[in-house]
């Protein structure tokens, strides 16, 4: 494992480990070298979930979530991975039908690789959807690398399974409506926001109780929010 990017982190309530980083720097990065670094269930085998119609994909332990900024995202296969160049083109296919502002990303393949750029674009999504890497490849190794420094990363890290994650953009002075999902519903703010007269600074999160809520981006920015429930 390489991991030498900064995350400031807390605890949500038991449920959750929050990390958002700090101070980032071109270069950085949180790499996988082997698949038995995937979370292990309590007993013993990884804790790897296959997708049902893809099963070379597997759902991410690790929900990164690009607020600002730039990265490059790599996965490097071997001989016998259950992910190889031919799931290329189907599984990026699939990426940009459950996230259509993955066609944005610029893509890289090699006979062993494939290496995604994306850099937050303000014009990425108008409402809630899936992330792009809920869902990755099954290879050998696996990284996240900063572009650009000062690029914020978000790191919701679950203490048990179960969890959904979901992102929507708005723009400077526009607003959008969030439903609370399931029975625990949070929701992270990339810029500063307000609920009604409520400020929500920068990088906090509030636990949703109302069965819905306006959320109106107010900062200068372009504002990234993460829905996260169970």
């Amino acid at each position: 494992m390489i991991f030498n990017i900064d995350f400031n982190v807390f605890s949500l309530d038991d449920n959750l480990q929050i990390s958002v980083t700090k101070n980032a720097k071109i270069g950085q990065k949180v790499m996988r070298e082997s698949r038995d670094e995937h979370p292990h269930s309590a007993d013993g085998p990884l804790a790897i979930e296959r997708h049902p119609d893809y099963p070379y994909l597997i759902k991410s332990t690790n929900s990164y979530f690009l607020i600002e900024g730039s990265v490059r995202i790599r996965y490097v296969w071997e001989d016998g991975d259950v992910f190889n160049k031919d799931n290329v083109n189907e599984a990026l296919a699939y990426k940009s039908k459950i996230s259509p502002h993955f066609d944005k990303a610029k893509v890289t393949v090699t006979d062993n690789e494939l290496k995604i750029d994306y850099t937050y674009d303000s014009e990425d999504n108008a409402d809630w959807m899936m992330a792009p890497i809920h869902w990755e490849p099954d290879t050998l190794k696996a990284s996240i690398e900063i572009r650009e420094d000062d690029t914020i990363i978000l790191c919701p890290m679950q203490y048990a399974p179960g969890w959904t994650f979901e992102e929507a953009d708005i723009k400077v002075g526009s607003n959008i409506d969030c439903a609370k999902q399931g029975t625990t519903c949070y929701v992270f703010f990339g810029q500063e926001c307000k609920i009604g007269d409520k400020v929500m600074p920068r990088h906090s999160i509030k636990k949703l109780t109302s069965d819905t809520v306006n959320i109106v981006n107010d900062s200068s920015k372009a504002c990234r929010l993460v829905r996260i429930w169970k």
